[in-house]
């Protein structure tokens, strides 16, 4: 029972235009299934020449449903071809309409119940058929399919196989009589069968096979836990910085992957340094990621505490091979290396092309709509003081506290009501009031009660490491606070960033 409600295998035949000769790769493919053993049965085919004919003649074949008390011819019989259940059936032109009495309006969806039921499944279509490219496909040759099939459907194949013809041997084909037109009108086929045509239909198909090949060395590397890029394709990662020069780097990446016929992606890696940047700063930047978008990128704004770990595992994820950045300015200090070496560093397999300095401002920054950057400048520092206003409170407040309980606990019951108060002013203002906090809780407790009291210098050098251990405390808890109001400032930075796109 668990092999029977096991999902069946979709191998498609994919072409860029009739006469391909997908229908006859499809009966040779199914031929070797069959001479290996398995039940191959034919549930519809459309032959049209005499050697698709000769090997349909070895299958098994479906007789043609029942319309209207007569068989519909080049129609499948759903019913019978479940009832029949064999391990592989082919189903010829995945985007036919069926009949109106037919269970499913599409033969694709017939083919879904077929893979439904742990029927492998062999079938035929041309890129014409394929729903994303109808209209790219019609303005080519002035035809426009009503017959489609849902790329979501086409992109859960198993198996897509290209079955490729140059467009002169496929003319030399049609003048021969081999290529079946179907219902088109000589003067379509005319417009549609022109070398132009046939060529930038072939394009469009080897493409479309590429992408889905791509997609499945992308979901092997992540089953096989491959780490390593692979160079398989041509595809530029673009990182914008936050120098004047981002656009000019940007608009050079357009170049290469306008050179190279290459994709490319542009992102920007938002640290917790960065974001405290200038609210017009951060508005070009944007302006930038919107440049980027008008010439032909993807784009990505990515988050992380290192600018280097967050690209190299971007592009890793991605089998991107080659990065293009910005040439950053000169450190004074030797030992301070420039970004593009620490990338290159940390992984060799990627391709490192720097920028040099230039250009100007891609244009007027996007800034929030609600506030004015100066009043939100004002409106931080009010905020910022307060919080420290509030940190001096605080340990104002432990001090008295610890001080009604000094005579009754003991000292490190009174250090960890101090260390509490720097943990709260960690998780409620962030690190550098923790960091505060923890200086005045410490002088605080060594002042107020480590003997000899009111005195800085305690009597015991142990109570050092205990001052020590307070003060590292509140770095690491204001430092981890810090990274999660962090997380939560990008979340809604990118909230605003999607409103103003």
């Amino acid at each position: 029972m668990a092999e029977e409600s096991k999902r069946g295998k979709l191998k498609i035949f994919f072409g860029a235009f009739p006469g391909a000769g997908k229908t006859n790769a499809m009966l040779t493919a199914a031929q070797r299934m069959r001479e290996a053993g398995r039940d191959v049965v034919a549930g519809v085919v459309d032959t049209h020449e005499s050697v698709d004919r000769l090997l349909l003649d070895g299958f098994e074949s479906l007789p043609p449903p029942v319309v209207n008390g007569a068989p519909a011819t080049g129609e499948l019989d759903l019913d019978a071809a479940l009832a029949r259940h064999p391990e592989v059936i082919l189903v010829d032109d995945l985007a036919h309409a069926n009949p109106l009495a037919a269970r499913h309006p599409k033969r694709w969806k017939d083919a879904d119940d077929l893979l439904a039921a742990g029927i492998d499944v062999f079938t035929t279509m041309t890129v014409q058929h394929l729903e994303s490219l109808n209209d790219v496909v019609g303005e080519i040759t002035g035809i426009r399919e009503s017959e489609t099939v849902p790329d979501t459907f086409f992109d859960t194949a198993d198996e897509t196989i290209m079955v490729d013809m140059s467009a002169d041997e496929l003319l030399v084909r049609l003048r021969e009589g081999r290529v079946h037109i179907g219902d088109l009108e000589k003067g379509v086929a005319r417009t549609y069968f022109t070398k132009g045509s046939l060529l930038a239909l072939r394009e469009i198909a080897l493409r479309r096979t590429a992408d889905v090949v791509e997609d499945e060395v992308q979901k092997y590397r992540a089953s096989q836990l491959i780490d390593a890029v692979w160079k398989t394709r041509e595809h530029l990662l673009c990182c914008i910085g936050s120098s004047p020069g981002a656009e000019h780097v940007v608009r050079s990446a357009a170049r290469f992957a306008h050179d190279l016929d290459a994709s490319w992606t542009a992102v920007y890696v938002e640290t917790p340094r960065l974001q405290r940047l200038p609210v017009d700063e951060r508005g070009r930047i944007l302006n930038v990621v919107k440049l980027a978008e008008e010439l032909g990128a993807k784009t990505a704004i990515l988050t992380g505490e290192d600018v280097r770990d967050t690209i190299v595992g971007y592009a890793a994820d991605r089998n991107i091979a080659t990065v293009v950045l910005g040439r950053g300015p000169q450190s004074r200090l030797p030992w301070m290396r420039s970004l593009s070496d620490r990338i290159a560093s940390a992984a060799e397999s990627l391709d490192v092309i720097e920028i040099g300095r230039a250009g100007t401002d891609a244009g007027n920054p996007i800034v929030a709509p609600v506030l004015k950057p100066s009043d939100l400048e004002s409106t931080r520092t009010g905020e910022k003081r307060l919080r420290y206003a509030w940190t001096v409170v605080a340990s104002a407040v432990t001090t008295l506290v610890a001080s009604a309980m000094h005579p009754s606990f003991e000292l490190a019951t009174i250090a960890m009501l101090f260390m509490l108060t720097v943990v709260l002013l960690a998780v409620k203002y962030g690190r550098g009031p923790a960091i505060v906090g923890a200086v005045l809780n410490v002088l605080a407790f060594d002042f107020f009660f480590v003997p000899p009291r009111f005195s800085l210098i305690p009597n015991d050098p142990q109570h050092y490491l205990t001052f020590a251990v307070m003060l590292a405390v509140g770095a690491f808890i204001g430092q981890l606070a810090g990274h999660l109001r962090f997380q939560a400032r990008v979340a809604s930075h990118r909230e605003k960033r999607a409103r103003m796109l």
